[in-house]
């Protein structure tokens, strides 16, 4: 199980660059989209880790298309030839809720010499799908972004169960339900749920089991977690006083304790997903595309 932390630039300098990996553990997981990445130099951005991180490269079209900046398919392909040495993997540019024209971006950036991986969004014919499984090993759910947490798991498990005899692999787009991510043996999701913490004033850490929340200032709350906080390498006293949090930059501190505890929940997550990737028991498995 793959979880990949849905970022943006400013989280790269001084922010997720500063956790520091273990040897044994693996890199850190970015999910990085041409929308918002399109200016930065990778080549720099990588100098700053420990370790290299493993980035998932995405269109970011859903983004794009909520602020009005459509993402062009031939840009796109340019910048995955610049900096795919540097992806683990990158995925086609999907037009929402249209399958045909996500088909046709497919194909040209295949012609240009790039393997994306196949993008199928809620909405979109089954047939779309059967078709897909055919040639492409792993492919993307998408669409279900804001979509009820039911009918995203129901879909989802909809999507596994038809293309169980190929062994497909689904990574999925945008997950912020944890329902749906433990439910289903993903074989990689993304999410930006790690940064609400530091948008909303909020301490959100994985125990080992399940997850656990305390409010920035609120000492007594701050003070039922403060040796999970310890656990996690961080003072709890800073995130106790509202003052003190401000004074040193607590939104950044608070980024950082939260991507640590979602690499650790990945861990976990990788746990599930081999009690639960035995629907795939005795199928062959094909090599995926990077």
């Amino acid at each position: 199980m793959n979880l990949y932390l849905a970022t943006f630039p400013m989280h790269l300098n001084g922010f997720l660059d500063r956790i520091q990996v273990e040897p044994q553990d693996e890199p850190i997981k970015l999910l990085a989209s041409f929308h918002y990445f399109k200016k930065i130099n990778f080549d720099d951005l990588v100098k700053n880790f420990s370790r290299p991180p493993m980035i998932f490269a995405d269109s970011g079209a859903y983004s794009a298309a909520s602020q009005g900046a459509p993402v062009d398919v031939d840009e796109y392909a340019e910048w995955l030839h610049q900096w795919k040495h540097h992806f683990t993997t990158y995925s086609n540019l999907d037009v929402i809720r249209d399958a045909k024209g996500t088909a046709k971006n497919q194909k040209r950036l295949e012609a240009k010499g790039l393997n994306p991986i196949p993008v199928f969004h809620t909405g979109s014919d089954f047939k779309h799908l059967d078709s897909l499984a055919k040639e492409h090993p792993y492919i993307a759910l998408g669409g279900m972004v804001g979509q009820p947490r039911p009918a995203c798991l129901k879909w989802s498990a909809t999507c596994m169960t038809r293309t169980k005899d190929q062994g497909t692999r689904f990574h999925g787009f945008g997950m912020t339900s944890r329902e749906v991510m433990e439910s289903l043996p993903w074989h990689s999701v993304d999410s930006s749920s790690w940064v609400a913490g530091a948008k909303f004033g909020q301490v959100t850490l994985f125990d080992g089991r399940s997850w656990v929340k305390a409010k920035v200032g609120d000492k007594k709350e701050i003070g039922k977690i403060a040796h999970l906080i310890r656990f996690y390498g961080f003072d709890a006293e800073q995130f106790a006083s509202s003052a003190r949090y401000s004074a040193t930059k607590g939104h950044i501190n608070i980024s950082i304790l939260s991507a640590i505890s979602w690499r650790r929940y990945e861990k976990y997550l990788a746990k599930k997903r081999k009690i639960l990737s035995s629907i795939y028991d005795g199928r062959p498995r094909r090599r995926e595309r990077s």
